[in-house]
């Protein structure tokens, strides 16, 4: 503990670097702050990141739970996937930290992955998907696998998930429920092999405003 007399620190109160100023029997002292406070304080700023990318991920759960499989990882698929996001897909600074959609990856895998995705909005409350296959697919492997569309809405904070299509169809039309059209959605897919063994990383397909404000 230091004492010190008028200066430019005045009647100094609070937090200086690793030190907290006080007054301590009328006198102006100059404390050291525990470890602990100083560690707490560090740990601040990812308490932040850690609640703004829980919070995001937790709807997708059970998606999460198939795109970061791995039978050979201890850890589980959520925690791999927060692992995975924390610094790609978290942007700002602390409390105001944001998700950047397009950075977002909800599965990682081996499989061929979605080439060339595409968004078309054919009318309100309907939007198409397309996809390409390189020529150097093996289209009697892959032909089969199953496209999973995952749509996130920023207003009611859910998911929901089309599985109608498979990746030989080279696209998929989806009818939007209204739920999903009051707000904007954040839309991602990857592909999913028929034994749901393997799967391929997830691809931001694209945002789809809407101007839809109430039911």
């Amino acid at each position: 503990m230091a004492v010190f007399r008028k200066g430019f620190l005045g009647g100094f109160k609070g937090k200086l670097g690793p030190g907290v100023g006080t007054t301590w029997r009328n006198l102006d002292v100059l404390k050291s702050r525990s470890t602990k406070t100083i560690e707490k304080d560090k740990l601040l700023p990812q308490n932040f990141r850690l609640d703004v990318l829980s919070r995001f991920l937790g709807p997708f759960k059970p998606f999460i739970r198939i795109g970061f499989y791995h039978k050979k990882n201890k850890d589980s698929p959520f925690n791999r996937a927060m692992h995975y996001n924390w610094h790609r897909a978290v942007k700002g600074k602390a409390p105001n930290f944001v998700i950047d959609y397009s950075k977002i990856i909800l599965s990682r895998g081996d499989r061929e992955p979605v080439w060339s995705g595409n968004l078309i909005t054919v009318q309100e409350d309907q939007i198409s998907i397309t996809w390409e296959v390189t020529e150097a697919a093996k289209m009697r492997i892959i032909g089969n696998d199953r496209a999973i569309v995952l749509i996130y809405n920023d207003r009611a904070e859910k998911v929901q998930s089309f599985k109608t299509a498979i990746r030989s169809d080279l696209a998929v039309r989806i009818d939007l429920p209204l739920a999903l059209r009051l707000g904007n959605s954040h839309i991602w897919m990857f592909f999913l092999s028929p034994d749901g063994r393997h799967v391929s990383n997830s691809e931001y397909i694209g945002e789809l405003l809407s101007e839809a404000t109430e039911i």
